[in-house]
């Protein structure tokens, strides 16, 4: 299959991408800092820019956001 991973660069995005590569899939790796893949998800112009790039794809995962790591009393 050929899988595009939105967020792909975070702590779960490499994983997931990871393991679809183990697994033989082609893995498509956009974050927004990507040479390849940029996309920035605030912004509807580098949504479809991503996907004119792209192409069809068979499956997508999207992994992106933002976290914050704290004690959970702090959050």
């Amino acid at each position: 299959m050929r899988i595009l991973v939105v967020g792909a660069s975070g702590t779960i995005g490499k994983h997931i991408s990871f393991y679809y590569k183990s697994e033989d899939h082609e893995v498509i790796e956009a974050h927004r800092s990507s040479h390849h893949f940029p996309v920035n998800l605030e912004s509807a112009s580098s949504i479809n820019a991503l996907f004119e790039k792209v192409g069809s794809v068979d499956a997508i995962i999207c992994a992106a956001g933002e976290a914050k790591w704290a004690p959970f009393s702090e959050l």
